[in-house]
């Protein structure tokens, strides 16, 4: 089976197709720290993840579950998304975590892309997840996991002026990236 994990920033929608989705944001913020201009593939932040008690306990009790789901899917491929508030420190560095816990168990088809961790402008996808999926929270003060249901809230309208904001500011930041290369 094919896993494609996805990490994303959840005020740019959930990943297109994706069959679970995994919330984040019960990892301490790094954000109005030092290491914020970091991203989660740095090791400066997976630090700060590590000296952090709840990590390892949340991790441990989620990257079983995550695995068991995948390993009842019907399905050839499957996609699972990381979602935080940015999209650039925990959604990354849980999804780069649980790639290696699938590598140690053996799963070796596994396709990682951090879609909003860049400038927080690009989306590898035009289309959004729409239909129901799976979400997965961690429970700090019950130390569980719990799984729900979950349905996109966006109404197409949202959808198509969020999607055109997202790919204009991505348009200005190539325009701005060529024109500091043409200046070099």
């Amino acid at each position: 089976m094919v896993v494609s994990l996805i990490s994303f920033a959840f005020k740019f929608g959930d990943p297109a197709g994706a069959a679970a989705v995994v919330d984040c944001r019960f990892l301490p913020n790094p954000n109005n720290t030092k290491i914020s201009s970091l991203t989660g593939v740095h090791p400066a932040v997976a630090d700060f993840f590590a000296q952090s008690p709840s990590t390892a306990c949340a991790l441990g009790s989620l990257f079983p579950t995550l695995r068991q789901f995948i390993d009842d899917s019907p399905h050839e491929h499957i996609v699972i998304g990381f979602g935080c508030t940015a999209g650039r420190h925990r959604s990354v560095f849980t999804c780069e975590r649980f790639r290696e816990f699938l590598f140690t168990c053996g799963n070796n088809d596994v396709v990682v892309s951090h879609r909003d961790m860049d400038e927080g402008f690009f989306h590898g996808s035009q289309e959004l997840a729409s239909d129901n999926c799976v979400l997965f929270t961690y429970d700090l003060g019950q130390d569980k996991v719990e799984r729900t249901a979950r349905q996109s809230k966006m109404s197409p309208r949202q959808t198509s002026s969020m999607l055109s904001s997202g790919l204009e500011k991505r348009r200005q930041l190539l325009d701005r990236r060529r024109g500091q290369a043409a200046i070099i």
